[in-house]
């Protein structure tokens, strides 16, 4: 049931051991239930199902968490509920809870300081929420705050959190109870803190983990679209000023920690990427074009948690341009589209307005007084740029923090031929998802939290089209905005479970690997530290990892570089009054979930023994239904022809030279034969003489290939001593058998072998003869043709009689 639901088993199986294997190999997450999305998989499991099921069950193994199973919106899953129905599926909760368990969790942990410096205490402040049911459930509770640096050069030690502090809270029951604390930075870098509140019977949300970056200056990139001879008259001459209001060579405030840096357009255009990227907020003002290589630098700045603010001016002009640049229908930067300028005439006016509740969100959390309020929205406006309606763009939605309504002035009627001005956008915020082919993207995923903002603001923050650069309520504007637009990088930053870490590098590092080190929840499902691509991206490359299932810090380091990048991730808080958490454990009971879900067949069990099992439609229930026989029996036959196969293989490798047929080597020993059998291969080599068209008969083949006197060279025979007539017929027989062999291999295209050639007998001698002689015996006699011929025809009629007699004497194993 995580969020999003996921298949372990992704078809329906008959296979109880592998189903059961899955399971046990199932880790927890510590994210929050999908119980919409978790029904609507299971109702696809159940369409798939095979009909030979005509009774379903699906049990759920819970904990009865109600909010888990009560559903705020209970008609997003009653799509899912009638496909039980439809398929006759029963429910069957598997009630494994406990009943009145408390949990105090931690819900957040932030900075109240706008950024974190070595120059002072930063302040911390973590929020407690007591989810315990008994009305005297106060306890006090022991809060601790440990605090470890990142490693960043050689030499230094990789990240340990140390616990640097400890308080005691009373949690009151349905309560949050902030703590506080104060803790000086010894020097730059990245620190992990966090925040722990004991141990209860949900120990993953004892914990809240949040990344600090400590910077001492606040580097800002002002880029002037206006030359003029005057500071303010400039378009970035206000601007500076309110960030820094100091000159060179003054003593400057620990607490003053911006560090604006003013360049011209074709000063920006030029700059190199690695300067670039030392700043932490880069403000175009009045720049009426940006080039598509600007364009890419500053899409990965943003990325990178980067802030970027646009102010517009005189100097901008072809708002097609721009928005075809930075807008991209959506897919850029710039969270609205620019349509025209709209200009006041007088006595009209433009004036600023907030909207309702607006103060109580970054970064307008200065204006909550009324006195400041007022110096905020008192300045007056002659002209901005109208935008369209701003419209989300993946679920990211641009957020209007101040607009502009037509303001007259009091005492003084407009004439009836002046038409008020047209009110509008003063100051949108987005964070852009900013999506492209090179960055592929789950369908599903969730967009990184780390990345920075943009602020666009449909006026100058010069005195060209209004008076507010000059009121007092405009530098902690300023200020605010590039906090708050720049806060990935300088404030806290903490991911959620389930959010995919990015982390963006050089161009340089492309398809590289880099190491992810995952928090460990002490199970046997624990894996290594993974390995993950780096993939090109524009002018650098970006390292993406998803799998955030569990919560604590993810160490990722790059080969050989002992630099370390941390990410702190977090169990999920779902609302302000916490009662739709994951650590409010509140149970459910069968009672509830009928009312809330009355057409769904539920059964609550906490013994399996007492499961009321479906029962198949149109069939009694004492039918008896008997589970297939077919994967064991098949098994089994399968391995008993495996074993048969294995048993000839043997007995072949065994006895299988009994029934050899192959002629002995060249050089083998001479063989022993007998008078009959000789007879039979002269009536053979007599009718292959005769074939006109010296076509071998077939069955002079099978005489050759089972006869084993015949060799390459010719036929070896031991005469018997005393046996004339034996001596006689080997002297006929060798050079014919001989001439067999060279039929045979001129036939097939091979070389003939031996030492000596014999010369043809005449036209009706067809086969060349081979003679050879044998160590240990005479040469071999040149034989009488007019004899053998007569031989051979008076015993053609005998062939067949002769060779098969001859072939099963050899294949009977006797000797020659």
């Amino acid at each position: 049931m995580a969020s999003p639901p996921r298949r372990i088993v992704p078809e329906p199986s008959e296979d109880t051991r592998r189903v059961a294997k899955e399971i046990r190999n199932l880790r927890p997450t510590h994210g929050n239930a999908d119980l919409a999305g978790t029904l609507t998989t299971v109702a696809g499991l159940l369409r798939s199902s095979p009909g030979k099921f005509p009774a379903k069950e699906v049990y759920f193994i819970t904990d009865m968490q109600k909010s888990g199973w009560v559903a705020q919106r209970p008609g997003d899953v009653a799509g899912a509920i009638n496909a039980f129905k439809q398929v006759n599926a029963k429910a069957i909760f598997v009630d494994v809870g406990q009943d009145e368990v408390g949990n105090i969790a931690v819900t957040s942990l932030e900075m109240l300081d706008p950024v974190a410096t070595t120059a002072g205490e930063v302040r911390l402040q973590a929020t407690l929420f007591n989810y315990n049911l008994k009305d005297d459930a106060n306890p006090e509770v022991s809060v601790k705050l440990s605090i470890g640096r990142a490693r960043s050069e050689r030499g230094e030690e990789p990240m340990t959190l140390r616990e640097v502090a400890t308080t005691m809270v009373k949690a009151r029951r349905g309560q949050q109870t902030p703590v506080t604390f104060t803790y000086r930075f010894p020097k730059p870098g990245d620190y992990v803190v966090q925040v722990g509140a004991g141990r209860d019977a949900l120990e993953v949300d004892d914990t809240r983990t949040a990344l600090i970056r400590v910077n001492n200056t606040f580097p800002i990139l002002l880029v002037n679209g206006k030359q003029a001879p005057e500071l303010f008259d400039q378009s970035t001459g206000w601007l500076r000023f309110a960030l820094f209001p100091f000159e060179e060579g003054e003593r400057v405030p620990s607490s003053i920690t911006a560090r604006p840096k003013v360049v011209t357009t074709a000063d920006f255009e030029r700059m190199d990427p690695e300067q670039f990227a030392k700043f932490d907020a880069v403000c175009l003002c009045d720049v009426p074009s940006v080039s598509a290589k600007s364009v890419e630098r500053l899409e990965a700045h943003v990325r990178r948690g980067g802030a970027v603010v646009i102010s517009l001016g005189d100097k901008v002009v072809d708002f097609k341009a721009i928005n075809d640049s930075l807008y991209k229908d959506g897919k850029g930067i710039l969270p609205v589209e620019l349509v025209k300028k709209e200009v006041a005439t007088p006595p009209y006016a433009l004036q600023l307005q907030m909207a309702r509740d607006a103060d109580r969100l970054d970064p307008l959390k200065l204006f909550q007084v009324d006195a400041a309020r007022e110096r905020l929205l008192q300045p007056l406006f002659s002209t901005f740029v109208q935008t369209k309606p701003a419209k989300a763009v993946q679920g990211e939605l641009p957020r209007t923090i101040l607009a502009f309504a037509p303001y007259t002035p009091p005492g003084r009627p407009a004439p009836m031929r002046v038409k008020p001005p047209v009110g509008g956008a003063a100051m949108i915020e987005w964070r852009p998802p900013l999506p492209g082919k090179s960055e592929p993207r789950e369908s599903g995923e969730q967009m990184p939290s780390g990345r920075g903002r943009v602020v666009l603001i449909t006026t100058t923050v010069n005195s060209d089209w209004g008076g507010w650069p000059a009121s007092p309520a405009f530098p902690p504007l300023m200020q605010e905005t590039l906090y708050y637009a720049a806060s990935a990088r300088l404030r806290e930053r903490a991911l959620t479970v389930g959010e995919p870490i990015e982390l963006h590098l050089g161009a340089q590092t492309a398809k590289a690997m880099a190491t992810v080190d995952c928090p460990r929840d002490g199970g046997e499902a624990d894996d290594g530290p993974r390995q993950v691509p780096i993939q090109a991206l524009g002018d650098g490359s970006v390292m993406r990892f998803a799998d955030t299932d569990l919560s604590g810090v993810y160490r990722v380091s790059l080969g050989v570089e002992k630099r370390e990048y941390l990410y702190a991730v977090n169990v999920p808080a779902t609302s302000e009054d916490q009662q739709a958490s994951e650590s409010n454990l509140a149970r459910t009971n069968r009672e509830e979930l009928e009312k809330t879900y009355p057409e769904w067949d539920i059964q609550v069990v906490a013994d399996l023994a007492n499961v009321a099992h479906a029962t198949p439609t149109g069939v009694e229930s004492s039918e008896v239904y008997y589970a297939p026989q077919g994967p064991p029996i098949a098994r089994v036959l399968l391995l008993v022809m495996l074993a048969l196969l294995l048993i000839e293989v043997v007995l072949a490798w065994r006895f299988g030279h009994y029934s050899s047929t192959g002629g002995l080597p060249e050089d083998g020993p001479p063989i022993k034969s007998g008078v009959w059998q000789r007879a039979h291969l002269g009536r053979a080599v007599g009718a292959v003489r005769r074939t006109r068209r010296r076509r071998v008969h077939p069955l002079a083949r099978r005489i050759h290939r089972g006869f084993p006197g015949v060799h390459a060279g010719g036929v070896a025979v031991r005469r018997r001593a005393g046996d004339g007539r034996a001596a006689a017929d080997a002297r006929r027989e060798q050079p014919l058998a001989a001439g067999v062999h060279e039929l045979l291999l001129r036939r097939q295209g091979r070389p003939v072998a031996g030492r000596h050639a014999a010369r043809d007998r005449g036209p009706g001698h067809r086969v060349r003869v081979l003679e050879r002689g044998q160590r240990g015996q005479r040469p071999l006699p040149r034989p009488d043709p007019v004899a053998a011929g007569r031989d051979d025809r008076a015993d053609a009629r005998r062939l067949p009689a002769a060779g098969c007699a001859c072939i099963s004497s050899v294949r009977a194993g006797r000797t020659w």
